[in-house]
């Protein structure tokens, strides 16, 4: 294809994008030799470089294919031009024409958006249309890639406020705008097919145009046509809308209801599709159709089963419990690179209680739940409890540690937020961090640590005990996970277990036994 920028042009827009990329002052001086150097050794069209769009070096380990970066994007747009090439669609409502839509740096695949339809509802014309997504996927053990086509509605928003005369645009949020030209932007530049992405916010007071796309880029450079108002925009949508679309709000729940609906019926998709699938090259073919199923009702095929009576209930458990006692071995061996391989590897659990009855339910559990024999040394007395007790258990697989630890100094209480049931972001951040620092300070007075993830089983009140719902939030997902593995630098942790909840009777006060999760141990 011919060059598609004249010198003038090109020259003009990579000035207008490298001072879009950083306009703070600190950076003019690096922005005027980016800009020489450019100039110097502007970038060359050239005709007839032969991209590989799909065949690839070799695929992974496993047999999949792996595609190069670049191929997620340059083959996807490939086809989306094909598709653009083929006859308008026609349905029952007349005839389907797609325009491309560029995409932003972190979606992959193309995107074809047709006219907006109108659809006449009991409150008023309403506004849609008809999306495209085109990407390309890998299937596991598949060396070879996959096009999938998705198709979707995309409803615009036109409902102006009787009150401001305007468009509500939700407060805080950025609203995207499509924009279409009627004449190119740049002088001698070649009209466009393509819709551009520009973003509407809240800014001095009214609504502007977001800087760090075509709007901030676009303004300070020389037009054929001036760029479009946004407050035009939002006092008429429906008229730029309806004028070849060279404005469309796209519409979200955030502004109120809309009287078309979200998706299309099965059929619908199906003609679309096999439309699209006219612009497939003879080397690809569409995969197989999925053929409807006759199995009824949600029995597995293999269902396990459970028996009843002994001897044969006792032998099915003790299988069960040495079958999970060999895969947190197996695990712990992929996990840890210090085991050597006569090694057995080690379980490293904590459990921090706050009351004897939920400790031992916790304890027993463990012991039940991986078949562990012995007690594990467990103290005579209460009142060594007072420190913290490690109990070790050797099975032929792994040796199972478990570190218990009274839960003090208020951790497991509420979180230090001011006054009032209502907190602002800024105070419940600041709470999570110092509870956070407190529990990692509290975690490592030991000095215990562990290259391998260790699980950490942690009682603390329902819901009801707390004051604040943002307290009973973060303990049951946040604080928990403290443990030596993990860095305050890395949170939050990936390798986050699951805190348990501790009942109260409310008669006595007393926590009721058999309360605490055991699945998380394993």
């Amino acid at each position: 294809m011919p060059d598609p920028l004249p010198d003038a042009a090109l020259t003009g827009l990579l000035g207008a994008w490298l001072k879009d990329l950083r306009p703070e002052p600190e950076f003019r001086s690096l922005l005027s030799e980016t800009r020489s150097a450019l100039l110097e050794n502007p970038p060359q069209w050239q005709e007839g470089v032969p991209v590989e769009l799909l065949r690839h070096e070799r695929p992974t380990d496993g047999g999949t294919a792996a595609p190069e970066p670049r191929q997620f994007q340059l083959s996807t747009d490939w086809l989306a031009r094909r598709i653009l090439a083929l006859e308008p669609y026609d349905f029952a409502g007349g005839r389907l024409r797609f325009r491309a839509m560029p995409r932003g740096p972190m979606d992959r695949g193309a995107e074809l958006v047709s006219q907006a339809l109108e659809f006449e509802g009991s409150r008023g014309p309403e506004w849609y249309s008809v999306v495209l997504n085109i990407t390309l996927q890998t299937v596991p053990f598949d060396p070879l890639p996959r096009f999938h086509v998705h198709s979707h509605i995309r409803r615009y928003a036109t409902r102006v406020s009787a009150r401001t005369g305007r468009l509500y645009l939700p407060f805080g949020r950025r609203t995207t705008v499509l924009l279409r030209p009627r004449v190119p932007w740049l002088p001698g530049a070649p009209a466009s097919d393509r819709f551009a992405v520009a973003r509407l916010a809240w800014s001095r007071g009214g609504y502007d145009w977001v800087g760090g796309g075509p709007a901030g880029m676009l303004r300070s450079m020389s037009l054929t046509e001036s760029f479009p108002d946004a407050d035009a925009i939002l006092t008429d949508p429906a008229g730029w809308l309806a004028d070849d679309m060279r404005a469309a709000v796209l519409y979200s729940t955030a502004m109120g209801t809309h009287e078309v609906g979200p998706g299309l019926m099965t059929d619908q998709r199906s003609k679309i599709v096999e439309w699209a699938l006219q612009a497939l090259p003879e080397q690809l073919e569409p995969v197989p159709a999925l053929i409807r199923t006759r199995l009824s009702g949600s029995t597995p095929g293999n269902p396990r089963q459970e028996p009843s009576k002994e001897p044969a209930k006792t032998e099915e458990e003790r299988r069960r419990a040495e079958a999970r006692r060999s895969g947190t071995a197996f695990a712990l061996r992929h996990l840890s690179h210090d085991i050597s391989p006569g090694e057995l590897p080690t379980l490293e659990a904590r459990l921090l209680w706050q009351t004897p009855v939920m400790r031992d339910t916790a304890i027993n559990a463990l012991v039940a739940h991986l078949d562990l024999k012995g007690d594990g040394g467990a103290p005579a007395t209460e009142e060594a409890y007072d420190g913290t007790v490690v109990l070790e258990w050797q099975s032929p697989e792994l040796t199972v540690r478990l570190r218990c630890r009274r839960l003090s100094r208020s951790l497991g209480q509420d979180l230090a937020l001011p006054e009032g049931t209502r907190h602002s972001r800024a105070a419940v951040t600041a709470a999570i961090r110092d509870r956070r620092r407190e529990m990692t300070a509290f975690l490592t007075e030991e000095g215990v640590s562990s290259s391998a993830p260790t699980l950490a089983l942690v009682e603390i009140d329902r819901a009801k005990d707390f004051s604040s719902p943002t307290t009973t939030r973060n303990s049951r997902c946040g604080w928990a996970a403290r443990t030596p593995a993990c860095s305050p630098s890395s949170w939050p942790c990936p390798r986050r277990p699951r805190a348990t909840t501790a009942r109260r009777t409310r008669s006595s006060g007393r926590r009721r036994p058999g309360t605490t999760d055991c699945g998380s141990w394993v």
